[in-house]
């Protein structure tokens, strides 16, 4: 369709405008830069992090009066799904496609959307009627709109008589209706198959061709369509429909006038305005996603905002609204949320659309529609825009680091660069580019420049020399015969920095009898036997040995062929139950779990709970199963581990049940839990509120994956860190403060210490001015600082900002642990602000660890405390460290 409407390109909108948001405060926010995907098109994503958790907000806008199109993905039939990204593959033979977020509720029982779909001004489904369900809609001269069309009055004639058409496309047959179906639902009608009374009518070039009563399907034609009555609707369709009839199909008026309608939830803004009560009431703070319109119509807003994650909390649909009008919309509607809510985007820099936001479920989510913008494509396009191509700004002295341009045209879609007659140099620093390659020969900040046709692109980079340690990715590697294991590397400079490494920068040295190392896909290819032995790794004199282990052996840890477990559901809503019955993949029977999902709009589970918990080998490394897949209905399949300390986690043998037949499928294991473990149930589990059913699923063999006991003993790795003994404490660090902190228990600066990181998670934050230095007491028992006092953030953020010229010290616990990980990467950066005014900054923690230690992240020094008994405060605290520790800051 080329409708041509577009969104006004307004981009410092997003930077400008205040947006209003309830029930939370804001503590910190930050915007990545505005990305084009095309004329008119950007995406861009907000961090907001709150009292209640972050909100992570990807907005794409688009200029309804560029030369851009809307358009709506499906999958090939109507009646089918699939997830996001295959759909818009599915619908992008031209590749235009720039970006797409999920759309309309569903009904995966019945195979069908719940709302309306208009596309190119044809009418592919209506509603299901209910009121609650808003769509967005696009009329035929290029005007937005947001509303409710739920009951549309569509009818068939001919000429003589008229009835009444139900609904359009959607499957359900009962009571007293008519449904039309066209070859855009499926191949075929239902006809007998459904088992009901029906009558159908085939129309093939507007003329009645052949009627079925309780008949065999038929084969709906693409001139054509099949009428199906049920109920009273039978007896009126025979006796005034007949063969040969000239059959016209009227449609609403709403209808008449619509080029693109995608049905949604509820209206959540209009005129500007948040609604005081919603036609869908979907409670709760959950993952969303939402269309809006601006005020004079020509800007369309796509948003996703993620949730119900450990960093993301989800939004309410008031906060959603309040976010959208924040963001310009005068009108939005609240599309699909929970695990639905996607967005995927094409970069014109990359080969293939990516999903920007993360999806709550951990993968995608199967859907029938979503709302995509696509690019009118320019017939004679030209050179638009350069761009280097280079991985990180962060390189390290002496390594060759392959570089290249790249470019895109005025339809932005990539373009082949001819790199010989590509004019490079490179400023502030010394280095050779020769054949695409960069070699950095001095240390410092420089600016890499290229210049082709006319057009430049720069990219800053800063070179390191100063690596102390090589790191390899795994640690450990454990693999089976034959199999392929990526490797990554990486340098720790002595300043606390990570730096990747290329795959070719590092040499390594593999053994034969265990595998070889292939550099150009940096990946080691194991042997075919099982072997041990260890992986040398060199770089720039530092060595890193990894012990490799070649070869599992799998153990039946349950094979059903006696009573194995019984039936527990989640909530008390979700009824069912287990047994063992002779339709086994292996042996003489599986395990059947019956499960009803259909009581409750809450997150459900049906669970295998094992008589006698299934005990893991030491060294198991992932378990897999036998599952028969027919009746999961997409389903979530899992497992819950417990380990030695009663520690418990979930694994994922499947997020999606929604195979034919058995399948082999793999949960990996968490590396983090004590042995031994057991696994002490499977289940199924649905969160999703809309996905309501029933059914089963079939098991056999839960089997062990075992890597082999590591016994090949590894040498010192050779670094450059220097030994613990040499470290000092810098200069402008060496205050009374810090000494206090370290040797003398009677002052009350220690007594708070130990009273706010060991026992009270009430503790007040303190920013306190101590014997020439800054010393924050931070709050974060239970690897939290926002959930004990949100109020601790803003204060660091405030404290950050002013003119810091002495020394800080920052105490509290494990600075390494967080629930949230961007809130450690959080406090990295506060401190770094700090550190960049000049004075030097620690952080002091306890752990149980008996040895001290400290390290340097980012620049921050970072001093693990260990916790020795004293009975002085009744507190675990470090007594008896204080010769240790005045070496330390001599």
């Amino acid at each position: 369709m080329k409708r041509r409407v577009s969104l006004l390109l307004v981009v410092m909108v997003l930077l400008s405008q205040c947006l209003v948001f309830a029930d939370y405060v804001t503590i910190y926010e930050t915007e990545s830069e505005i990305e084009y995907l095309a004329d008119g098109v950007t995406k861009q994503t907000l961090m907001k992090y709150t009292n209640e958790g972050w909100l992570n907000i990807n907005v794409v806008r688009v200029d309804l009066r560029k030369q851009m199109d809307l358009t709506v993905l499906t999958d090939e039939k109507l009646s089918s799904r699939d997830t996001l990204s295959h759909l818009l593959e599915k619908n992008n033979a031209d590749h235009s496609v720039v970006a797409a977020i999920n759309s309309d509720f569903f009904d995966t029982a019945n195979n069908t959307t719940m709302g309306n779909l208009v596309l190119d001004g044809k009418v592919l489904t209506t509603s299901v009627g209910s009121n609650e369900f808003a769509s967005f809609n696009v009329t035929k001269d290029n005007v937005p709109y947001i509303g409710y069309i739920n009951s549309p009055n569509n009818s068939f004639t001919n000429g003589i008589y008229t009835q009444k058409l139900t609904y359009i496309n959607k499957p359900y047959l009962s009571y007293d209706r008519s449904i039309l179906f066209t070859s855009d639902w499926a191949l075929q009608s239902y006809g007998k198959t459904l088992d009901i009374d029906i009558l159908e009518i085939l129309v093939q070039k507007d003329r009645i061709k052949e009627i079925r009563r309780k008949g065999d399907p038929f084969t709906i034609p693409e001139d054509g369509y099949v009428i199906a009555c049920v109920g009273n609707d039978i007896n009126s369709a025979l006796q005034n429909f007949k063969m040969g009839d000239i059959i016209t199909v009227n449609y609403d008026v709403n209808f008449r006038f619509m080029d693109l309608s995608v049905g949604g939830g509820a209206q959540i803004v209009s005129n500007g305005k948040v609604l005081e009560v919603f036609s869908q009431n979907i409670s709760g703070k959950h993952p969303r996603t939402s269309a809006g319109i601006s005020k004079d119509r020509k800007e369309l807003i796509m948003v996703t905002i993620d949730g119900r994650s450990s960093s993301f909390r989800g939004v309410t649909q008031t906060e959603l609204g309040n976010i959208m009008i924040g963001l310009g919309a005068y009108e939005a509607i609240n599309l699909d949320g929970g695990g639905s809510t996607q967005m995927v985007v094409q970069s014109p820099w990359e080969t293939k659309p990516t999903t920007v936001n993360s999806p709550s479920d951990g993968s995608e989510r199967k859907m029938y529609t979503g709302l995509a913008v696509t690019k009118i494509l320019s017939s004679d396009p030209v050179l638009l825009q350069t761009k280097i191509d280079l991985d990180s700004p962060n390189l390290v002295l002496g390594t060759q680091t392959p570089i290249a341009l790249k470019a895109i045209d005025s339809n932005y879609v990539p373009v082949a660069v001819d790199q010989d007659n590509v004019s490079w140099t490179l400023s502030g620093i010394e280095g050779r580019i020769e054949n695409g390659v960069l070699t950095p020969q001095s240390e410092g900040e420089g600016v890499l420049k290229a210049i082709y046709q006319g057009h430049s692109a720069t990219f800053k980079i800063r070179v390191y020399d100063n690596a102390v340690k090589l790191n390899v990715s795994p640690s450990i590697i454990k693999v089976d015969k034959n199999e392929i294991k990526p490797l990554a590397f990486s340098v720790t400079t002595n300043d606390g920095k990570t730096i990747d490494l290329s795959k070719d920068s590092v040499k390594v040295t593999i053994p034969n009898l265990v595998g070889t190392y292939d550099y150009e896909s940096g990946s080691l290819i194991a042997g075919s036997e099982a072997q041990q032995a260890l992986a040398q790794f060199e770089f720039n004199g530092l060595v890193t040995y990894i012990p490799v282990a070649v070869g599992t052996q799998k153990v039946t840890l349950a094979s059903f062929e006696n009573e194995t477990g019984k039936f527990m559901g989640y909530p008390a809503t979700v009824t069912g139950k287990y047994r063992e019955i002779p339709v086994p993949k292996n042996g003489l029977q599986s395990g059947i779990l019956e499960y009803d999902f259909t009581g409750s709009s809450d997150t459900r589970a049906a669970y295998v709970a094992f008589n006698t918990p299934l005990e893991l080998p030491d060294n198991t490394q992932s378990i897999g199963m036998w599952a028969f897949g027919d009746f999961g209905n997409d389903h979530w399949l899992r497992g819950k581990i417990v380990d030695a300390v009663g520690a418990t986690t979930n694994i994922t043998f499947a997020r999606h049940v929604d195979w034919q037949g058995w399948q082999y499928v793999k949960a990996e294991l968490p590396s983090n839990m004590v042995y031994p473990l057991q696994l002490s149930r499977v289940y199924l589990v649905e969160t999703d509120g809309a996905l309501k059913d029933s059914g089963t699923i079939l098991m056999d063999d839960i089997t062990a994956i075992v890597g082999q006991n590591i016994i090949v003993k590894a040498p010192e790795n050779i670094t450059k860190i220097k030994a613990l003994s040499s470290y000092s404490i810098p200069d402008a660090l060496k205050s009374k403060a810090l000494k206090f902190v370290f040797s003398d228990l009677k002052n009350d600066l220690l007594a708070s210490y130990n009273q706010i990181v060991l026992k009270d998670n009430k503790a007040k934050m303190r920013i306190e001015e101590q014997e020439g230095a800054w010393v924050i007491h931070m709050n974060n028992v239970g690897s939290s600082i926002r959930t004990n006092d949100y109020t601790q953030w803003t204060k660091l953020i405030n404290f950050a900002q002013n003119n810091v010229q002495k020394p800080v010290i920052v105490v509290m616990n494990d600075v390494n642990k967080y629930n949230d990980v961007y809130e450690g990467d959080l406090l990295i950066k506060q401190m770094g602000k700090i550190k960049a005014q000049g004075v030097d900054v620690a952080v002091v923690y306890p752990t149980t660890n008996p040895d001290y230690d400290i390290k340097v992240n980012n620049g921050i020094t970072v001093i693990r405390v260990p916790r020795v008994k004293t009975e002085l405060y009744g507190l675990s605290v470090a007594a008896d460290q204080s010769k240790l520790y005045f070496e330390i800051i001599k």
